[in-house]
């Protein structure tokens, strides 16, 4: 058996974490996945109600344009755990509803992360091990809640402001400050009735919203025939962000009427989740980021332009610099 080429600890088991947790055991480390959560895929996890089926409160459906991100979708669309979306997507502006811009959009099947498996096993991740803090003995190997495990690499593959709270006193911290993400309301309405609209889907920039989507139109989803995913835009979600749940459901609906222009057909929000760190608030993309005197490093999706390829790349950018270092 080789020799293994050190051992690393990646907290986080979205995509970013395990696209990294791949590469670096594909380099010849050993590596452990820690995520504070029950499920794979921070904001690709689903959410599965009894009686209604599966709804994607998170990423909605993802791009692919590098050869290596295509690559894998073609494995995955394969193995039948994507599939490309035909749905009907329009723009709602200051100009009324006009066709958003044509592009293949995945969807995993039958629910977002499903696909996650294939950059690492669910069975080798530790759930619900919350890490709480990071610290670092005489040797150089650092130790998660002060366990008796050392690594010489850890990986942060999570919001910019969570890893700079347990990277704090270390230089890693000064470029993770300077990054700033969007909160996100999001919320599924069901409607006694359908929404009088001629799209599956919609990028929304009036009323207040910033994304609408029939939920039931996606296979695998939801039964009900009017289920609708909303997403508020950053200036709604940060007005409404303290709210409890049960107080943004009103919200949510006035938005999307004033979205629409007409009156909506009765019905509720039944569920709502707030994503505190959702998207980058700066289109530019600041990058992993990587101390090799340390053996610490960070990144997500807000590293490499916010998209589910960008968490991707950003893993596969994490794993190099760390194998690099130790080449």
């Amino acid at each position: 058996m080789p020799l293994s080429k050190g051992r690393a600890a990646v907290i986080g088991a979205g995509v970013a974490g395990l696209t990294c947790a791949r590469d670096l055991h594909r380099g010849g480390w050993d590596v452990d996945v820690y995520d504070k959560s029950r499920g794979l895929g921070g904001r690709l996890s689903a959410k599965r109600i009894d009686g209604l089926g599966t709804v994607d409160l998170g990423a909605q459906f993802f791009t692919a344009q590098t050869p290596e991100f295509k690559s894998l979708l073609e494995h995955a669309a394969h193995s039948g755990l994507v599939e490309q979306w035909k749905a009907r997507v329009a723009y709602i502006g200051p100009n009324g509803v006009e066709s958003a811009t044509n592009q293949t959009r995945w969807l995993g099947v039958p629910a977002m992360n499903a696909w996650l498996e294939l950059l690492w096993p669910r069975s080798k991740v530790k759930f619900e091990q919350p890490i709480e803090r990071l610290t670092r003995d005489d040797s150089g190997l650092w130790h998660l809640n002060d366990a008796d495990t050392g690594y010489s690499a850890v990986i942060l593959a999570m919001p910019p402001a969570q890893a700079a709270a347990l990277a704090a006193g270390t230089q890693v911290v000064s470029p993770l400050s300077q990054v700033t993400m969007n909160p996100c309301w999001a919320g599924l309405a069901i409607f006694e009735a359908p929404l009088p609209v001629d799209f599956d889907a919609a990028f929304v920039r009036v009323g207040g919203l910033d994304w609408i989507a029939a939920n039931h139109q996606k296979p695998g989803r939801t039964s009900h025939p009017a289920a609708w995913t909303l997403h508020a835009g950053p200036m709604l979600s940060r007005q409404i962000f303290e709210l409890p749940g049960d107080e943004v459901k009103p919200h949510l609906l006035e938005a999307l009427a004033t979205a629409l222009g007409r009156e909506l057909p009765k019905g509720q929000v039944s569920l709502t989740h707030r994503w505190r760190y959702a998207s980058p608030a700066s289109p530019s993309a600041p990058g992993i980021v990587w101390n090799s005197e340390l053996g610490l490093g960070a990144g997500g999706d807000w590293a490499v332009g916010g998209r589910v390829e960008g968490a991707f790349t950003a893993g596969r950018q994490l794993a190099e610099a760390v194998i690099t270092e130790h080449s």
